[in-house]
Protein backbone atom coordinates (compact mmCIF):
# COMPACT_ATOMS: atom_id res chain seq x y z
CA UNK A 1 0.00 0.00 0.00
CA UNK A 2 1.35 3.44 -0.91
CA UNK A 3 1.23 5.92 2.00
CA UNK A 4 1.32 9.69 1.32
CA UNK A 5 4.19 11.52 2.99
CA UNK A 6 1.88 13.72 5.04
CA UNK A 7 0.38 10.60 6.66
CA UNK A 8 3.71 8.99 7.57
CA UNK A 9 3.73 10.20 11.19
CA UNK A 10 0.35 8.67 12.19
CA UNK A 11 1.23 5.51 10.36
CA UNK A 12 4.52 5.26 12.26
CA UNK A 13 2.58 5.46 15.50
CA UNK A 14 0.32 2.65 14.37
CA UNK A 15 3.27 0.48 13.36
CA UNK A 16 4.93 1.05 16.70
CA UNK A 17 1.75 0.08 18.56
CA UNK A 18 1.30 -3.09 16.52
CA UNK A 19 4.94 -4.11 16.95
CA UNK A 20 4.70 -3.82 20.73
CA UNK A 21 1.49 -5.76 21.10
CA UNK A 22 1.55 -8.37 18.37
CA UNK A 23 2.89 -11.11 20.67
CA UNK A 24 0.31 -10.65 23.44
CA UNK A 25 -1.69 -13.70 24.58
CA UNK A 26 -5.00 -14.76 23.07
CA UNK A 27 -8.28 -13.54 24.55
CA UNK A 28 -11.92 -12.98 23.52
CA UNK A 29 -12.90 -9.67 21.94
CA UNK A 30 -16.17 -7.79 21.82
CA UNK A 31 -17.92 -7.01 18.55
CA UNK A 32 -16.73 -3.39 18.59
CA UNK A 33 -13.12 -4.48 19.18
CA UNK A 34 -13.26 -6.98 16.39
CA UNK A 35 -14.49 -4.32 13.99
CA UNK A 36 -11.65 -2.05 15.07
CA UNK A 37 -9.19 -4.89 14.54
CA UNK A 38 -10.66 -5.50 11.11
CA UNK A 39 -9.59 -2.02 10.03
CA UNK A 40 -5.93 -2.59 10.93
CA UNK A 41 -5.56 -5.67 8.77
CA UNK A 42 -3.92 -3.86 5.81
CA UNK A 43 -0.75 -3.50 7.85
CA UNK A 44 0.44 -6.67 6.18
CA UNK A 45 1.67 -4.32 3.47
CA UNK A 46 4.35 -2.96 5.81
CA UNK A 47 4.75 -5.96 8.15
CA UNK A 48 5.35 -8.82 5.70
CA UNK A 49 4.03 -12.13 6.95
CA UNK A 50 2.42 -10.63 10.03
CA UNK A 51 -0.57 -8.71 8.73
CA UNK A 52 -1.76 -11.74 6.68
CA UNK A 53 -1.76 -13.89 9.79
CA UNK A 54 -3.47 -11.11 11.71
CA UNK A 55 -6.14 -10.79 8.98
CA UNK A 56 -6.85 -14.49 8.84
CA UNK A 57 -7.51 -14.56 12.57
CA UNK A 58 -9.10 -11.14 13.09
CA UNK A 59 -11.53 -10.88 10.13
CA UNK A 60 -15.08 -11.22 11.41
CA UNK A 61 -16.73 -14.57 10.69
CA UNK A 62 -13.81 -16.13 8.72
CA UNK A 63 -11.76 -17.99 11.37
CA UNK A 64 -12.35 -21.43 12.80
CA UNK A 65 -12.74 -19.84 16.23
CA UNK A 66 -14.62 -16.65 15.48
CA UNK A 67 -14.36 -15.21 18.99
CA UNK A 68 -10.67 -16.01 19.71
CA UNK A 69 -8.18 -13.56 18.28
CA UNK A 70 -4.58 -12.57 18.85
CA UNK A 71 -4.12 -9.97 21.51
CA UNK A 72 -2.98 -6.96 19.59
CA UNK A 73 -5.75 -4.76 20.94
CA UNK A 74 -5.70 -6.53 24.35
CA UNK A 75 -2.31 -5.05 25.05
CA UNK A 76 -2.90 -1.86 23.21
CA UNK A 77 -6.03 -0.65 25.01
CA UNK A 78 -4.81 -0.80 28.66
CA UNK A 79 -1.13 0.11 28.07
CA UNK A 80 -1.36 2.82 25.48
CA UNK A 81 -4.58 4.67 26.28
CA UNK A 82 -2.81 7.96 26.01
CA UNK A 83 -1.48 7.08 22.60
CA UNK A 84 -4.97 6.04 21.48
CA UNK A 85 -6.38 9.31 22.76
CA UNK A 86 -3.67 11.25 20.95
CA UNK A 87 -4.39 9.29 17.78
CA UNK A 88 -8.15 9.86 18.11
CA UNK A 89 -7.49 13.60 18.36
CA UNK A 90 -5.33 13.75 15.32
CA UNK A 91 -8.41 14.90 13.43
CA UNK A 92 -9.03 14.63 9.77
CA UNK A 93 -5.54 13.30 9.01
CA UNK A 94 -5.99 10.18 11.13
CA UNK A 95 -9.54 9.75 9.81
CA UNK A 96 -8.12 9.78 6.33
CA UNK A 97 -5.70 6.97 7.24
CA UNK A 98 -8.49 4.86 8.70
CA UNK A 99 -10.72 5.57 5.74
CA UNK A 100 -7.95 4.61 3.33
CA UNK A 101 -7.14 1.43 5.24
CA UNK A 102 -10.78 0.39 5.36
CA UNK A 103 -11.13 0.79 1.61
CA UNK A 104 -7.94 -1.16 1.01
CA UNK A 105 -9.33 -3.89 3.21
CA UNK A 106 -12.54 -3.89 1.22
CA UNK A 107 -10.59 -4.46 -1.99
CA UNK A 108 -8.47 -7.18 -0.37
CA UNK A 109 -11.24 -9.19 1.29
CA UNK A 110 -13.95 -8.81 -1.39
CA UNK A 111 -16.42 -7.35 1.12
CA UNK A 112 -18.52 -4.23 0.80
CA UNK A 113 -17.57 -2.06 3.80
CA UNK A 114 -20.84 -0.18 3.88
CA UNK A 115 -23.12 -3.16 4.05
CA UNK A 116 -20.90 -6.12 4.86
CA UNK A 117 -22.17 -7.95 1.78
CA UNK A 118 -20.24 -9.58 -1.08
CA UNK A 119 -19.72 -7.59 -4.30
CA UNK A 120 -22.75 -7.62 -6.55
CA UNK A 121 -25.30 -7.41 -3.75
CA UNK A 122 -27.13 -4.18 -3.06
CA UNK A 123 -25.38 -2.03 -0.40
CA UNK A 124 -27.33 -0.28 2.30
CA UNK A 125 -28.97 2.94 1.21
CA UNK A 126 -27.14 6.26 1.94
CA UNK A 127 -29.72 7.15 4.59
CA UNK A 128 -28.81 4.03 6.55
CA UNK A 129 -25.01 3.77 6.34
CA UNK A 130 -22.53 6.22 4.88
CA UNK A 131 -18.99 4.84 4.57
CA UNK A 132 -17.45 8.28 4.99
CA UNK A 133 -19.31 8.95 8.25
CA UNK A 134 -19.02 5.61 10.05
CA UNK A 135 -16.19 5.40 12.60
CA UNK A 136 -14.46 2.08 13.46
CA UNK A 137 -16.22 1.82 16.81
CA UNK A 138 -19.63 2.55 15.26
CA UNK A 139 -19.35 0.15 12.35
CA UNK A 140 -22.00 -2.58 12.51
CA UNK A 141 -20.94 -6.25 12.47
CA UNK A 142 -20.82 -7.96 9.09
CA UNK A 143 -24.48 -8.66 8.42
CA UNK A 144 -26.89 -7.81 5.68
CA UNK A 145 -29.11 -4.85 6.47
CA UNK A 146 -32.52 -5.08 4.79
CA UNK A 147 -33.66 -2.03 2.97
CA UNK A 148 -36.38 -0.01 4.63
CA UNK A 149 -38.00 0.62 1.28
CA UNK A 150 -40.19 -2.33 0.32
CA UNK A 151 -39.99 -3.39 -3.33
CA UNK A 152 -43.00 -2.42 -5.41
CA UNK A 153 -45.74 -4.97 -5.26
CA UNK A 154 -46.16 -6.96 -8.43
CA UNK A 155 -49.61 -6.35 -9.82
CA UNK A 156 -50.87 -8.97 -12.27
CA UNK A 157 -52.02 -7.53 -15.57
CA UNK A 158 -55.71 -6.98 -15.89
CA UNK A 159 -57.65 -9.55 -17.81
CA UNK A 160 -59.00 -7.81 -20.86
CA UNK A 161 -62.36 -9.27 -21.85
CA UNK A 162 -62.38 -10.68 -25.35
CA UNK A 163 -64.75 -9.06 -27.80
CA UNK A 164 -67.99 -10.98 -27.91
CA UNK A 165 -66.98 -13.36 -25.09
CA UNK A 166 -70.16 -12.71 -23.10
CA UNK A 167 -72.66 -12.18 -25.93
CA UNK A 168 -71.66 -15.09 -28.16
CA UNK A 169 -74.48 -17.46 -28.99
CA UNK A 170 -74.04 -20.78 -30.73
CA UNK A 171 -75.33 -20.68 -34.26
CA UNK A 172 -74.17 -17.09 -34.80
CA UNK A 173 -70.91 -16.14 -36.44
CA UNK A 174 -68.05 -15.54 -34.02
CA UNK A 175 -67.02 -11.89 -34.10
CA UNK A 176 -63.51 -10.54 -34.53
CA UNK A 177 -61.27 -10.86 -31.50
CA UNK A 178 -57.75 -10.11 -30.44
CA UNK A 179 -55.24 -11.40 -32.94
CA UNK A 180 -53.23 -14.45 -31.86
CA UNK A 181 -49.72 -15.47 -32.83
CA UNK A 182 -49.32 -18.39 -35.20
CA UNK A 183 -47.96 -20.48 -32.31
CA UNK A 184 -51.49 -20.49 -30.92
CA UNK A 185 -52.36 -23.02 -33.64
CA UNK A 186 -49.82 -25.55 -32.38
CA UNK A 187 -52.71 -27.28 -30.62
CA UNK A 188 -55.09 -27.05 -33.59
CA UNK A 189 -56.04 -29.47 -36.35
CA UNK A 190 -57.62 -28.63 -39.73
CA UNK A 191 -59.88 -31.16 -41.44
CA UNK A 192 -61.20 -30.81 -44.98
CA UNK A 193 -60.88 -31.30 -48.70
CA UNK A 194 -58.79 -29.67 -51.43
CA UNK A 195 -59.61 -26.19 -50.15
CA UNK A 196 -57.98 -27.11 -46.81
CA UNK A 197 -55.04 -28.41 -48.83
CA UNK A 198 -54.64 -24.91 -50.27
CA UNK A 199 -54.81 -23.37 -46.80
CA UNK A 200 -51.89 -25.50 -45.69
CA UNK A 201 -49.83 -24.94 -48.84
CA UNK A 202 -50.43 -21.24 -49.41
CA UNK A 203 -52.07 -19.76 -46.30
CA UNK A 204 -48.84 -19.19 -44.41
CA UNK A 205 -49.82 -21.12 -41.30
CA UNK A 206 -46.78 -23.14 -40.31
CA UNK A 207 -48.39 -24.45 -37.12
CA UNK A 208 -51.05 -27.05 -36.45
CA UNK A 209 -51.91 -30.38 -38.05
CA UNK A 210 -53.65 -30.66 -41.42
CA UNK A 211 -55.65 -33.67 -42.60
CA UNK A 212 -57.24 -33.27 -46.01
CA UNK A 213 -57.91 -35.29 -49.11
CA UNK A 214 -59.08 -34.21 -52.51
CA UNK A 215 -62.69 -35.27 -52.96
CA UNK A 216 -63.22 -35.73 -49.19
CA UNK A 217 -66.81 -35.29 -48.01
CA UNK A 218 -68.94 -35.86 -44.90
CA UNK A 219 -70.01 -39.30 -46.13
CA UNK A 220 -66.43 -40.56 -46.34
CA UNK A 221 -65.11 -38.93 -43.15
CA UNK A 222 -65.42 -42.12 -41.06
CA UNK A 223 -65.73 -44.76 -43.72
CA UNK A 224 -62.92 -47.34 -43.54
CA UNK A 225 -62.89 -47.54 -47.34
CA UNK A 226 -61.47 -44.00 -47.27
CA UNK A 227 -58.77 -44.48 -44.67
CA UNK A 228 -56.31 -42.22 -46.46
CA UNK A 229 -54.29 -41.01 -43.50
CA UNK A 230 -51.17 -42.76 -42.26
CA UNK A 231 -50.52 -42.24 -38.53
CA UNK A 232 -47.91 -44.32 -36.79
CA UNK A 233 -47.78 -46.76 -39.67
CA UNK A 234 -51.53 -47.40 -39.62
CA UNK A 235 -54.14 -46.10 -42.02
CA UNK A 236 -57.09 -44.27 -40.52
CA UNK A 237 -60.06 -42.16 -41.57
CA UNK A 238 -60.46 -38.41 -41.33
CA UNK A 239 -62.34 -38.77 -38.05
CA UNK A 240 -59.86 -41.40 -36.91
CA UNK A 241 -57.07 -38.80 -36.93
CA UNK A 242 -58.73 -37.19 -33.92
CA UNK A 243 -58.53 -40.37 -31.85
CA UNK A 244 -54.73 -40.32 -31.80
CA UNK A 245 -53.85 -36.94 -30.34
CA UNK A 246 -55.47 -34.41 -28.02
CA UNK A 247 -56.18 -30.99 -29.54
CA UNK A 248 -57.45 -27.68 -28.19
CA UNK A 249 -59.11 -26.64 -31.47
CA UNK A 250 -60.65 -28.58 -34.36
CA UNK A 251 -61.46 -26.74 -37.61
CA UNK A 252 -63.78 -28.40 -40.11
CA UNK A 253 -64.77 -27.31 -43.61
CA UNK A 254 -66.55 -29.85 -45.81
CA UNK A 255 -69.36 -29.45 -48.30
CA UNK A 256 -68.10 -28.35 -51.70
CA UNK A 257 -67.93 -31.96 -52.93
CA UNK A 258 -71.40 -32.74 -51.50
CA UNK A 259 -73.30 -30.07 -53.45
CA UNK A 260 -74.72 -32.76 -55.75
CA UNK A 261 -76.49 -34.40 -52.78
CA UNK A 262 -79.74 -33.40 -51.16
CA UNK A 263 -79.30 -30.85 -48.42
CA UNK A 264 -81.08 -33.16 -45.93
CA UNK A 265 -78.60 -35.96 -46.53
CA UNK A 266 -75.70 -33.57 -46.14
CA UNK A 267 -77.14 -32.19 -42.89
CA UNK A 268 -77.63 -35.64 -41.38
CA UNK A 269 -74.10 -36.75 -42.28
CA UNK A 270 -72.53 -33.51 -41.04
CA UNK A 271 -74.46 -33.74 -37.77
CA UNK A 272 -73.21 -37.27 -37.22
CA UNK A 273 -69.66 -36.23 -38.02
CA UNK A 274 -69.80 -33.36 -35.50
CA UNK A 275 -70.99 -35.80 -32.82
CA UNK A 276 -67.98 -37.98 -33.60
CA UNK A 277 -65.62 -35.00 -33.35
CA UNK A 278 -67.04 -33.96 -29.97
CA UNK A 279 -66.71 -37.53 -28.71
CA UNK A 280 -63.10 -37.81 -29.90
CA UNK A 281 -62.11 -34.33 -28.66
CA UNK A 282 -64.41 -33.45 -25.73
CA UNK A 283 -62.17 -30.64 -24.44
CA UNK A 284 -61.40 -29.01 -27.78
CA UNK A 285 -63.17 -26.05 -29.33
CA UNK A 286 -65.00 -27.25 -32.43
CA UNK A 287 -65.19 -24.73 -35.28
CA UNK A 288 -67.60 -25.25 -38.18
CA UNK A 289 -66.59 -23.05 -41.09
CA UNK A 290 -69.06 -21.89 -43.70
CA UNK A 291 -68.09 -22.52 -47.32
CA UNK A 292 -66.91 -19.59 -49.45
CA UNK A 293 -68.95 -19.03 -52.61
CA UNK A 294 -67.77 -20.02 -56.06
CA UNK A 295 -67.48 -18.03 -59.24
CA UNK A 296 -70.17 -19.65 -61.35
CA UNK A 297 -68.90 -18.40 -64.69
CA UNK A 298 -65.31 -19.47 -64.14
CA UNK A 299 -66.44 -22.84 -62.82
CA UNK A 300 -68.36 -23.41 -66.04
CA UNK A 301 -65.38 -22.29 -68.07
CA UNK A 302 -63.33 -25.00 -66.36
CA UNK A 303 -66.02 -27.64 -66.97
CA UNK A 304 -66.76 -28.05 -63.26
CA UNK A 305 -70.12 -29.75 -62.58
CA UNK A 306 -73.01 -27.27 -62.76
CA UNK A 307 -74.37 -28.24 -59.33
CA UNK A 308 -71.25 -26.64 -57.84
CA UNK A 309 -72.64 -23.14 -57.74
CA UNK A 310 -73.08 -20.30 -55.26
CA UNK A 311 -76.79 -20.92 -54.78
CA UNK A 312 -76.20 -24.43 -53.49
CA UNK A 313 -73.28 -23.23 -51.38
CA UNK A 314 -75.54 -20.73 -49.62
CA UNK A 315 -78.15 -23.40 -48.96
CA UNK A 316 -75.59 -25.73 -47.42
CA UNK A 317 -74.18 -22.89 -45.34
CA UNK A 318 -77.60 -22.50 -43.74
CA UNK A 319 -77.39 -26.15 -42.71
CA UNK A 320 -73.91 -25.59 -41.27
CA UNK A 321 -75.17 -22.68 -39.13
CA UNK A 322 -78.13 -24.70 -37.92
CA UNK A 323 -75.94 -27.66 -36.90
CA UNK A 324 -73.51 -25.33 -35.11
CA UNK A 325 -76.41 -24.12 -32.99
CA UNK A 326 -77.80 -27.62 -32.35
CA UNK A 327 -74.45 -29.11 -31.40
CA UNK A 328 -73.27 -25.98 -29.53
CA UNK A 329 -70.07 -25.53 -31.50
CA UNK A 330 -68.49 -22.31 -32.81
CA UNK A 331 -69.54 -21.01 -36.20
CA UNK A 332 -66.93 -19.23 -38.34
CA UNK A 333 -68.38 -17.33 -41.28
CA UNK A 334 -65.41 -17.70 -43.62
CA UNK A 335 -67.80 -17.30 -46.55
CA UNK A 336 -68.14 -13.53 -46.13
CA UNK A 337 -64.38 -13.11 -46.74
CA UNK A 338 -64.87 -14.14 -50.33
CA UNK A 339 -68.29 -12.74 -51.13
CA UNK A 340 -68.18 -10.02 -53.76
CA UNK A 341 -70.88 -7.40 -54.42
CA UNK A 342 -72.81 -9.92 -56.51
CA UNK A 343 -72.45 -12.67 -53.91
CA UNK A 344 -69.98 -14.53 -56.10
CA UNK A 345 -66.33 -15.39 -55.46
CA UNK A 346 -64.41 -12.48 -57.06
CA UNK A 347 -62.61 -13.49 -60.22
CA UNK A 348 -59.27 -12.13 -58.97
CA UNK A 349 -59.35 -14.50 -55.96
CA UNK A 350 -59.77 -17.71 -57.92
CA UNK A 351 -58.21 -19.54 -60.82
CA UNK A 352 -60.85 -22.17 -61.60
CA UNK A 353 -63.91 -20.61 -59.93
CA UNK A 354 -63.71 -22.89 -56.85
CA UNK A 355 -60.21 -22.85 -55.41
CA UNK A 356 -58.44 -19.68 -54.28
CA UNK A 357 -55.33 -17.89 -55.36
CA UNK A 358 -52.37 -17.68 -53.00
CA UNK A 359 -53.56 -14.31 -51.70
CA UNK A 360 -57.03 -15.80 -51.23
CA UNK A 361 -55.70 -18.53 -48.93
CA UNK A 362 -53.70 -15.97 -46.97
CA UNK A 363 -56.94 -14.06 -46.41
CA UNK A 364 -58.44 -17.19 -44.86
CA UNK A 365 -55.45 -17.73 -42.54
CA UNK A 366 -55.54 -14.11 -41.44
CA UNK A 367 -59.22 -14.43 -40.62
CA UNK A 368 -58.52 -17.45 -38.42
CA UNK A 369 -55.92 -15.49 -36.43
CA UNK A 370 -58.57 -12.97 -35.35
CA UNK A 371 -61.41 -15.41 -34.69
CA UNK A 372 -60.46 -17.75 -31.85
CA UNK A 373 -61.98 -18.87 -28.59
CA UNK A 374 -60.18 -20.40 -25.64
CA UNK A 375 -61.33 -23.85 -24.49
CA UNK A 376 -62.24 -22.54 -21.02
CA UNK A 377 -64.72 -20.06 -22.44
CA UNK A 378 -66.08 -22.56 -24.92
CA UNK A 379 -66.69 -25.30 -22.36
CA UNK A 380 -68.31 -22.83 -19.99
CA UNK A 381 -70.68 -21.69 -22.72
CA UNK A 382 -71.56 -25.28 -23.54
CA UNK A 383 -72.31 -26.03 -19.91
CA UNK A 384 -74.51 -22.93 -19.61
CA UNK A 385 -76.67 -23.96 -22.54
CA UNK A 386 -77.12 -27.61 -21.62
Amino acid sequence: MLIPAKMSAPVSVLLYVVKLCRDNPVRTFSGAELNAAHLFCPLDAVLPGQGANFLSEAAVGHGRNAQKRRGCLAGFLPRFGAVLLLFACSGLLAAGVIYGCSHFNARSSGTDVASGTPPGTAPASPSEVSPSEASPSEAAPSEAVPSETAPPETVPPETVPVTGAVSYEFGTALGERERVADEWFDGAVFLGDSRTEGLQLFGGLAHGDFYWHRGMNVFRADDSKYAYFDIGGEKTTLLGTLRVKKYKAVYLMLGINELGYQEEAYSAALSELVDGIIEAQPEAVIYLQTMPPVNDQKARDFDISPYINTKNVNKFNEAIARIAEEKRVVLLDTAYLYRGPDGQLPSELTGDGVHFTSSGYKRWADFLRTHTMEPEEYLKLRDMEE
